[in-house]
């Protein structure tokens, strides 16, 4: 019986998601909230286009922070794919 080792590269599983969609949610959330914040406040919120624009702006991060997080916690969904520690 031969032992397992880095070679062979197997999968590690952790119950936490990993930093890489941690990242690209916090990107995504601070590029969209200014750009939605300038084109929702102030004098720009009467026009219309501003108006839209700025919804535009918060359902598409909305959607993409979403999207990203369930794919950061998909391995907690599924509990043959936690690692019991004995």
């Amino acid at each position: 019986m031969s032992r397992l080792n880095c070679s062979d590269k197997v999968f590690v599983y952790r119950l936490r998601p990993s930093r890489g969609y941690l990242v690209a949610i916090l990107l995504i959330a601070f590029v969209a909230a200014p750009i939605a914040a300038y084109l929702l406040t102030g004098d720009r919120r009467f026009d219309p286009g501003s108006v839209a624009a700025g919804r535009l702006v918060v359902a598409v991060a909305a959607a993409l922070i979403g999207i990203i997080g369930i794919v950061a916690t998909a391995k907690l969904w599924f509990r043959h794919l936690w690692h019991r520690r004995h």
